[in-house]
């Protein structure tokens, strides 16, 4: 969670900065959902996810948040099949 706050922070997301109203249906980030996030129905219960920068108001926004998070769980592991160039001299 605090990974991706501050990744949410530095990419400029758009995590709902204010609390909803109690029945609000907002969207979270979340790298273990297959889709990149959940649906949620907002109350108090739910106040931590909103403190750490993890409630978005659309679809979008938590997509974009969890995209970045499973990149940074899971960075690209660079091609090494590739044969190495020869040197230049």
């Amino acid at each position: 969670i605090q990974i991706l706050s501050r990744e949410a922070a530095r990419k400029r997301f758009k995590p709902l900065t204010k609390a909803p109203q109690n029945g609000t249906k907002v969207y979270v980030a979340d790298v273990t959902a297959k889709e990149g996030y959940k649906e949620i129905i907002y109350n108090s219960e739910f106040e931590y996810l909103l403190n750490n920068g993890l409630l978005f108001s659309t679809v979008e926004g938590a997509i974009q948040a969890s995209t970045a998070m499973r990149k940074l769980i899971n960075p690209p592991i660079p091609d090494t099949t590739k044969k190495p160039e020869p040197d230049k001299q």
